[in-house]
């Protein structure tokens, strides 16, 4: 017998960087009976599907959890990742750990033992690829199928919209293609950006990183507007949310575990085209779609640029150009924003202001 038929169940604790939350960035085995108990076991959930389906595809990436899970040992794998550029140097002491990451660690090691422990871990389980996300203490999940409800409420939402608004589906198209060739344009210039910044300073502290994020980010959503533009065009609303469907179409049959960060976003912008623009009811939709993408795609986007903070003491960890996913998710998240909000001049129906009010010359008698 190896060694690993010994074993019932692994959790693996790494700390790539100084502090952050306790993130599950991967599981071994049936990760819908995993995801379930940890919900159960962990009363300050960080899980999102996203993450572990990115680590899935990423293979061995050179942790302890490694061998363990190619072995078919079953198991959760832990890592704090904020301010990784210290990670193997000589910063990468005990003054610089979090206490707030280490206390996350620990009672998510105590609530895992104490509940895992208790279970038969002997049996065989059906295995899943279930859609999971935490917002706030909570963690939300449910089956991949359940995914292309969203989808396609979304995109029958739209195609409603654009026949009350007589507006031809060719043109919508034609402008989300431009909408999406300026966010590619914008998204590839901010990456430059961050290349250069990194090899410039490439110890940047959590304050210098986050600090760029913002400002390339923001230069690059102007980027984006001056090469594209259109925002009172009556096809750039219900383009922008083709974009969205799209991106939903391709995560829901290629990524599962992605397809939340589009699918929910998508719904929301849809829902809020089909409300009069002038109206309170538009506003309300703006900021049901600004708590949600904000809501969902924050964690991807420190997720992604975690991954791309340059680790000098481990470079063959360091990939700058990996924060291409960050910049995309804010240029792409910005433009919708500014689509939902703008209230569009040109053409007719439910995407544009109503014209004022026309008055009439007093009779002269």
């Amino acid at each position: 017998r190896s060694a690993a038929e010994n074993i019932s169940f692994v959790v693996n604790f790494e700390a790539i960087g100084g502090s952050g939350a306790s993130l599950l960035v991967e599981t071994s085995g049936p990760e819908s009976w995993i995801i379930e108990h940890y919900s159960a076991a962990v009363e300050r959930p960080a899980a999102f599907s996203f993450a572990t389906e990115i680590a899935r595809l990423m293979g061995d990436i050179g942790t302890d959890f490694d061998p363990f899970r190619n072995a078919g040992v079953p198991g959760l794998h832990f890592a704090y990742m904020r301010g990784s550029p210290i990670y193997h140097t000589s910063a990468d002491n005990i003054e610089s750990v979090s206490l707030r990451s280490l206390q996350h660690h620990g009672d998510a090691a105590v609530g895992v033992i104490r509940h895992f422990g208790n279970l038969d871990l002997r049996p065989e389980r059906s295995n899943g690829t279930p859609t999971y996300f935490t917002v706030g203490p909570l963690l939300i999940k449910y089956p991949a199928w359940a995914a292309w409800v969203g989808l396609l409420a979304a995109a029958a939402l739209l195609v409603a919209a654009l026949r009350r608004a007589r507006l031809s589906l060719g043109r919508v198209v034609a402008a989300a293609g431009r909408n999406a060739a300026g966010i590619l344009g914008a998204t590839i210039v901010a990456t430059l950006l961050w290349i250069l910044a990194t090899a410039v300073r490439n110890t940047p502290s959590a304050a210098e990183a986050y600090a760029l994020l913002f400002l390339i980010g923001g230069f690059a959503l102007w980027v984006a507007h001056r090469l594209v533009g259109g925002e009172r065009n009556s096809e750039f609303l219900p383009g922008t949310a083709v974009i969205w469907i799209a991106l939903s179409l391709v995560t829901v049959l290629f990524l599962p575990g992605s397809s939340y960060l589009f699918v929910w976003p998508a719904l929301a912008a849809a829902i809020a085209l089909s409300v009069e623009p002038l109206s309170r009811g538009r506003f309300v939709g703006f900021v049901a779609v600004a708590a949600i993408a904000l809501l969902l795609l924050t964690p991807a986007v420190e997720f992604f640029f975690q991954l791309g903070q340059p680790r000098p003491g481990n470079p063959d960890s360091s990939i700058p150009a990996v924060a291409v996913v960050a910049f995309l998710f804010v240029v792409l998240g910005g433009r919708l924003l500014r689509g939902v909000w703008w209230k569009p001049s040109i053409g007719s129906g439910p995407f544009t202001a109503p014209p004022p009010p026309r008055l009439e010359r007093p009779s002269e008698t």
